[in-house]
């Protein structure tokens, strides 16, 4: 009878443990379902309230697009932005990629190489401004630009008929002056530094501005009203003050040169 008791007495204890530790974990069920419930509602809130929400972009997708419209969309785009017909742009990108040796690289295509060129060319637009609009880095435009140029170049003597500049008759008379010099576009010139110790240029100088003296003294009168000035004299103070100043800038240029050097 003792066994029995002792037997029955630890079958209730070991039920009574099973009952409790399964309690024990429908509590912590409970519990741990509040506390995630809780962090979720937080999480949320806080999501809501402060986190800036932007929708996700795909800048790739992007630029495709934009490229898809600019040389495969409307006529009229295609001449407003880059300045050419989708015909025309397209043989100029076959023409660059077979002649000109322009290849395409991992992540840019020809023709976006090409429309980029032309983009900048059209509208004298900057790398950055460019660089936003294709979503690409200002190295990226700037490799690229370059590339479409050099690939031009090479097509250049084919395709460019460069004007022939060729001096001669009484024009080469005239600018033989200024061979050692740099024109500006208004018209003025001035000598380059590498021509510094070129002693000779001061007995050239001299020479352009005897004859300038020359022409003017020979200039003919014009016959009509008398009161119209007709002619230039040249008097000996205007020749002496003239070529003193000449001597004087170019003693100061040597100068200059000297202290470059």
């Amino acid at each position: 009878m003792a066994t029995d008791d002792v037997d029955n007495f630890l079958t209730r204890l070991s039920r009574k443990r099973a009952r409790d530790e399964e309690e024990n974990r429908d509590k912590m069920s409970i519990i741990l379902g509040t506390i995630t419930s809780v962090i979720a509602i937080v999480v949320a809130w806080y999501n809501e309230t402060y986190l800036v929400k932007e929708p996700s972009r795909d800048w790739d997708q992007e630029r495709r697009c934009y490229l898809n419209r600019l040389y495969n969309g409307r006529e009229v785009d295609c001449i407003e932005q880059l300045r050419v017909s989708k015909n025309a742009f397209k043989s100029l990108c076959t023409i660059l990629h077979g002649k000109g040796g322009l290849t395409p690289t991992r992540n840019v295509s020809i023709e976006e190489s090409v429309a980029i060129f032309l983009n900048i060319l059209a509208h004298n637009l900057k790398f950055r401004v460019i660089g936003f609009d294709y979503y690409r880095s200002k190295e990226t435009i700037s490799r690229q630009f370059n590339s479409v140029l050099h690939a031009r170049m090479r097509i250049s003597e084919e395709y460019l008929k460069l004007h022939p500049c060729a001096i001669s008759g009484s024009e080469r008379d005239k600018w033989k002056w200024f061979e050692n010099c740099i024109g500006a576009l208004d018209g003025t010139h001035f000598i380059r530094l590498e021509q510094h110790n070129d002693l000779v240029l001061q007995d050239q100088d001299l020479e352009f501005l005897a004859s300038v003296d020359h022409e003017i003294s020979n200039h003919s009168t014009l016959e009509g009203n008398a009161n119209r000035i007709t002619s230039v004299q040249v008097t000996d103070q205007w020749t002496t003050f003239r070529d003193t100043l000449a001597l004087q800038m170019f003693h100061d240029y040597q100068a200059r040169g000297t202290t470059i050097s």
